[in-house]
């Protein structure tokens, strides 16, 4: 009887540090992003007679692990204002971030001014937000 005893709480320990050492594996990844020099620019085209442009909002993200596991992919939903309208976009990254690493990534908002009589339609400077993060 002593011998089933010890053999159960055998078990028993070897059952909880295998499930306190898997614990890990159920963590979610935790991550931050943040937006860097947000900026505008143009370049200006010619077609026959009539010169257009295509207008930019460029930033940078930083992309960070902030957890104890890795991040094997940042997904980043991000939103920019103009004098008309605001734009929407996405951006998805299958890159392995370490704990404690960063990553920088540009990304840009742009239209033409030729589509839809945008003419006069400019960026906000400092309308690009973040307005959403998934970590996987």
């Amino acid at each position: 009887m002593k011998n089933y005893f010890k053999l159960i709480l055998l078990i028993f320990l070897f059952s909880l540090v295998f499930m306190l050492s898997c614990c890990k594996f159920f963590e979610d990844p935790k991550g931050s992003a943040q937006l860097l020099s947000v900026y505008t620019s143009e370049d200006e085209y010619k077609q026959e007679s009539t010169n257009y442009y295509v207008r930019y909002i460029n930033g940078t993200l930083k992309i960070s692990n902030t957890g104890s596991i890795d991040i094997y992919n940042s997904t980043i939903s991000l939103s920019a204002e103009s004098s008309e309208r605001q734009y929407f976009k996405t951006v998805s990254f299958d890159i392995t971030l370490k704990p404690g690493s960063s990553i920088y990534i540009p990304v840009e908002f742009n239209f033409d001014t030729r589509l839809n009589g945008k003419s006069t339609e400019k960026w906000k400077v400092d309308s690009m937000k973040i307005i959403g993060e998934a970590w996987k």
